[in-house]
């Protein structure tokens, strides 16, 4: 079972028809490789790191800047090519591992190993307030409505227990729909994620694809560190958590 694992190949067809039409170059020739499937050219320019999809909240960059609705989710893949997925979205779990994160200013320090003591570190750290920490179960997941693989973290205190019902889900090779529920307290009002059990079918992925972005997500290392592509305020929703970026 397969099909083409398309980055915006849609898009991207429906951009070369237009440019087709206007291009006053448009009868010249061009000598690529195009006896090379699609699925390999994708293959060969998926960014090292793996997409994330995140909740964002109030203090989330994409959300401060009107270019998502606070308590939606994003599917990102860098912070100048995301998609809006709305409040709700469906998605199937492909696998999980824990991951302890620091957000520094320059760059996000991710660790693997629940036992080492920059693990342990990152676990106490995320109880202070404003300390840039988080922890919890990361998914892989496959999202049908981008026709792509990401992350999703439950990094938050808010937020982990609901990696349960993601777990779940995994289990039982289920999919599901994960929807932004706001919660609040006397002072401070935020939105959390909340998984249940999808029941129709889901547009398939390609299986070797899939079996090969698991494999590394489940053997990371012990330890990563990659370019902070938002200021660390900004990262995530309630904590800067529900959904960083992996490799």
């Amino acid at each position: 079972m397969s099909f083409t694992l398309p980055i915006f190949k849609h898009e991207v067809q429906i951009m070369a028809q237009e440019m087709t039409a206007t291009n006053p170059n448009a009868n010249l020739p061009t000598f690529g490789a195009t006896t090379q499937s699609d699925q390999m050219f994708d293959g060969l320019v998926r960014a090292a790191f793996l997409s994330r999809v995140q909740l964002c909240g109030g203090n989330n960059a994409l959300a401060q800047e009107g270019k998502i609705s606070v308590g939606h989710f994003a599917f990102i893949r860098n912070k100048d090519d995301f998609v809006a997925l709305s409040n709700e979205y469906q998605f199937y779990p492909l696998a999980y591992r824990f991951v302890a994160l620091r957000f520094g200013t320059e760059q996000i320090d991710s660790y693997y190993n629940p036992e080492s003591p920059e693990f342990k570190e990152v676990m106490a750290e995320s109880e202070e307030k404003d300390s840039k920490c988080a922890y919890g179960p990361q998914f892989l997941i496959w999202v049908p409505s981008v026709k792509d693989f990401a992350t999703f973290l439950f990094g938050s205190k808010s937020a982990r227990p609901e990696g349960r019902n993601m777990k779940r889900l995994l289990d039982a090779k289920s999919a599901g729909t994960m929807k932004s529920r706001l919660v609040s307290t006397k002072e401070y009002k935020w939105h959390v994620p909340v998984c249940i059990p999808y029941a129709s079918p889901i547009e398939p992925f390609d299986v070797d694809t899939a079996k090969t972005l698991a494999e590394k997500f489940m053997n990371p290392g012990e330890s990563e560190s990659e370019k902070a592509d938002f200021p660390p305020a900004q990262a995530g929703a309630a904590a800067p958590a529900d959904g960083a970026r992996a490799r």
